[in-house]
């Protein structure tokens, strides 16, 4: 995972009144360490469920009632479902994806079915947030004392194993956005107002990049940069539990 920062130069025909441009372009795609834990982790529980579903005629010599078969046969095949997940997806866990912000606006790159790219003239407001699931490294006493306003990453001393979920906010400005940009239509939800408990809720699209915590914050620099007005700070949405992180 890299963020390059590169100088483009606007100008005229002989040099004179040439401009600087700076282009924040940031790699938001699965890394290939997370890639391949997905793959192996899938293929060994799938390994376990077929083997569960193998042993059910040899269990018991064979003598194993109807309803232990069944249950067996339904337990091995639960497990092997992430494995077929992890294989239709593939080309979309290995699919490049990166982030661009400059002086103009957005690109989103991440295929033809994904991307987009938006002017700061069409956001009343942009900003990164995430959310974190954590987990014991120790024993369920870690938990004592697990405040949410650490940064991206968690909170070390705590001795836990934090995910971090990144995501970028993008508020329209009007409700054509989604028109102008179907490929966003996905991503669109209705949110609390973060600043404010009273507000009504606000329709948002949030771009889920996934447990990539250091983009949050290479994300934020580049919006505070070139997002203008438009620019909020990062929005810690603290501990999330369940299978929503996004």
């Amino acid at each position: 995972m890299t963020s390059s920062r590169r100088g483009l130069t606007e100008g005229t025909g002989c040099g004179t009144g040439a401009t600087v441009r700076s282009v924040t372009t940031i790699d938001v795609g699965t890394p290939r360490r997370q890639q391949l834990v997905m793959v192996v982790g899938a293929a060994v529980m799938a390994a376990f469920g077929l083997l569960v579903v193998a042993a059910v005629p040899f269990g018991d010599n064979g003598e194993l009632p109807l309803v232990a078969k069944v249950a067996a046969v339904v337990i091995g095949s639960v497990m092997v479902l992430p494995f077929l997940g992890v294989l239709a997806l593939r080309k979309r866990i290995a699919e490049p994806r990166a982030l661009t912000i400059d002086s103009a606006g957005i690109r989103y790159d991440a295929g033809p079915t994904l991307s987009f790219d938006t002017k700061w003239s069409e956001l009343a407001q942009v900003r990164a947030s995430y959310a974190r699931k954590p987990s014991t490294a120790r024993s369920p006493w870690s938990w004592r004392g697990l405040r949410d306003d650490a940064p991206p990453g968690g909170s070390p001393e705590k001795k836990l194993l934090v995910s971090t979920y990144a995501r970028l906010d993008l508020i329209p400005n009007d409700d054509g956005f989604g028109d102008r940009h179907p490929t966003t239509r996905r991503f669109t939800r209705t949110m609390p107002d973060p600043d404010s408990d009273d507000a009504p809720r606000q329709a948002i699209v949030r771009i889920p990049f996934g447990n990539l915590p250091h983009v949050v914050g290479l994300i934020d620099r580049a919006l505070h940069e070139h997002a203008g007005d438009a620019y909020h700070p990062p929005v810690n949405e603290g501990f999330a539990w369940g299978f929503t992180y996004s």
